[in-house]
């Protein structure tokens, strides 16, 4: 006996939020120099991998790189 897959509810009249890409940043990409770094606490490579890849596009020609030490995950600004 095969039972019918759950069907899906369309709603209408539900307003989309905003966009958020006006969020504050949560690291200081923009104010960044040549050679500085930071200290990402409490995220996982794969996670700064993705900002870092976000933050260079938002602010090209800046690019950025991590590391992960001992006591952490570290970004540099490379260029």
């Amino acid at each position: 006996m095969s039972r019918a897959p759950n069907k899906v509810e369309i709603e209408k009249g539900i307003p989309m939020p905003g966009r958020l890409d006006n969020l504050p940043e949560e690291y200081p990409w923009g104010e960044m120099d040549v050679g500085d770094s930071f200290k990402a606490k409490g995220i996982h490579k794969k996670a700064i991998s993705s900002r870092i890849h976000r933050a260079q596009k938002k602010h090209a020609p800046k690019k950025f790189e991590y590391r992960n030490l001992p006591e952490g995950i570290r970004v540099w600004r490379t260029q």
